[in-house]
């Protein structure tokens, strides 16, 4: 049996992870999400090597951030393909994101901005091109330029409440046009 084949079996086991349930942008941000708050959480197991897993859980809270926007600009109505095509720079996203909001929720968008632009903007100043934290040196070949300390409790937090902030604010704008469309039905 060759390396394929054992690594992805053609049959089921309740040990093997099962890629039908994970479909989609939402089951991306929550595998992402989960992964980084499950290392964050067992860092002290971890030992002297959370230095480098520490990278690692940067770039899945990064990632968690970057599927989040994509995920909102979906159910907000933007073509998949679009969405898929756009860059993995959290700024043109989150502006993106911005240029979606405000026509549906002026008040709304000044919420976000309020609560979360900072947020998006420490991360994507740290990592904008989504290189910084999985590689050592980037596409010129010049160190990675990172920050010398990262706390990952308040990474944790501050990605969580984003993720929940921006789901809850979603949920509320497809509750509001499902409410319309009930009620401007004949």
């Amino acid at each position: 049996m060759g390396a394929a084949d054992d690594i992805f079996p053609s049959h089921q086991s309740p040990a093997f992870v099962q890629t039908r349930w994970s479909e989609g942008w939402g089951y991306a941000v929550i595998g992402f999400g989960s992964a980084a708050r499950m290392l964050t959480e067992q860092r002290a197991k971890m030992h002297a090597s959370v230095d480098q897993i520490g990278l690692a859980i940067f770039f899945l809270q990064r990632h968690r951030v970057e599927l989040v926007l994509k995920h909102a600009l979906v159910l907000l109505g933007e073509d998949v393909e679009a969405v898929a095509k756009l860059p993995h720079r959290l700024d043109v996203l989150w502006r993106r994101f911005g240029q979606v909001v405000r026509p549906l929720d002026p008040k709304g968008w000044r919420y976000l901005e309020g609560e979360f632009g900072d947020f998006v903007e420490a991360i994507h100043k740290a990592d904008e091109g989504s290189f910084t934290y999985r590689y050592p040196v980037n596409r010129e070949g010049e160190e990675s330029k990172r920050a010398p300390f990262i706390d990952l409790d308040a990474l944790e937090r501050y990605a969580e409440r984003f993720d929940l902030g921006i789901s809850g604010f979603v949920d509320w704008i497809d509750e509001g046009r499902r409410e319309a469309e009930w009620h401007n039905q004949p």
